[in-house]
């Protein structure tokens, strides 16, 4: 549980270029991301790009993070605009290539 001082500041995780499909340890990468996010009573997880291929047989990483209870942000990497943009961003679950509503809820004490 926060500490009362802290409960109006926001916080959030970051990673970037987990490349699960060609890294190696990926599923331990991925459990320690998701207990930092946990430990540190994070709002919200922002992926800067390049989590994995985006094809089915990698989609339970997504499903990993996304089963953590917090939101996820995503913005495209460079691997993942070097393939098809429509299939990535269909794999992603995006709608635009950078979502322009991530933080609306926070945007008056931003």
């Amino acid at each position: 549980m926060r500490k009362k001082e802290e409960k109006d500041l926001i916080k959030f995780l970051v990673f970037t270029d987990l490349h699960y499909d060609y890294a190696t340890h990926g599923d331990e990468r991925i459990r320690q991301i998701l207990g930092r996010a946990k430990s540190e009573e994070v709002d919200f997880i922002v992926s800067l790009g390049d989590i994995t291929a985006p094809i089915v047989q990698y989609s339970h990483v997504l499903e990993k993070v996304r089963n953590s209870g917090l939101p996820l942000y995503q913005v495209l990497g460079n691997h993942d605009v070097k393939v098809d943009l429509h299939q990535t961003m269909e794999f992603l679950g995006l709608h635009e290539p950078i979502p322009q509503s991530c933080c609306s809820q926070w945007a008056g004490s931003l």
